[in-house]
C-alpha cells in the first residue's frame, strides 16, 4: 500500500504551519515522492493556490486536489505543476472528462465521498473514465463496518482506489486499497 503524504492547504497552514516544516527535510527523510495537496481555497473558494505548487513542483509529484470547474482551471493546474489532477464529481461542470485528456496525460483521480459511493451518487461516467478514485471518508465513519469496507473493495476492484480517513493506517494495511493519503504533520 502506498502512503502519499498530504497538506490541507489554507492561508493559516501557510502563515502558521508551514514555517515550522522544512519539506525538503521530509522529503529526504522519509523518501517521499509525491505530495498530495487539498487546496481549500481552491475547493470552496475557486481561488488556487498556484503559487504554492509551482514552489513546490520541483520537490515533488504534486497530487493537486483544487476543486477544478472546468478545463480552463486543469491547464492552470497543469501549468502551475500538478502531475496528478484530482476532480471533484460535485465541483466538475462538464460531463466528462475526454477534454482533460485531450490537453494532458497526467493521471486524472475522482475525488468522491464514502456516502456518494455507497448511495451510487456520483457520475458514472466521469468514475469510468478516470485513472483511479479516491474515497473521503467522513469524520462521522469512526469504525467502517462490513458494508463501507466491501463497497471501498468493490470500487478497488475497478480502479486503483486511494483511502483519506481518520481512522489508523493500520486498520487500512491489510485492505484491498492501493494507497492511503495521510497528514504530512504525522511524518515529522
Amino acid at each position: 500500500m502506498e502512503i502519499i503524504p498530504f497538506i490541507h492547504l489554507t492561508k493559516q497552514f501557510e502563515k502558521e504551519t508551514l514555517p515550522s516544516f522544512n519539506l525538503k527535510e521530509m522529503k529526504e527523510t522519509h523518501n517521499i515522492s509525491d505530495l498530495y495537496i487539498i487546496d481549500k481555497e481552491g475547493i470552496e473558494k475557486n481561488r488556487p493556490r498556484f503559487c504554492f505548487y509551482q514552489r513546490y513542483s520541483s520537490l515533488f509529484d504534486l497530487w493537486v486536489d483544487a476543486g477544478p470547474r472546468s478545463i480552463e482551471d486543469i491547464v492552470d493546474n497543469v501549468f502551475a505543476g500538478a502531475k496528478r489532477i484530482v476532480i471533484r464529481a460535485t465541483l466538475w461542470s462538464e460531463p466528462s472528462i475526454a477534454s482533460i485528456r485531450e490537453l494532458t496525460e497526467n493521471d486524472i483521480f475522482l475525488a468522491i465521498s464514502l456516502d456518494g459511493v455507497i448511495n451510487n451518487t456520483y457520475p458514472k461516467i466521469l468514475f469510468d473514465e478516470v485513472d483511479g478514485v479516491i474515497i473521503f471518508i467522513p469524520k462521522e465513519f469512526q469504525k467502517i463496518g462490513f458494508k463501507h469496507e466491501s463497497t471501498i473493495n468493490r470500487v478497488s476492484e475497478k480502479k486503483p482506489c486511494y483511502i483519506f480517513s481518520n481512522n489508523d493506517i493500520s486498520f487500512w494495511k491489510e485492505k484491498n486499497i492501493k494507497g492511503y493519503l495521510q497528514d504530512v504533520a504525522t511524518l515529522r
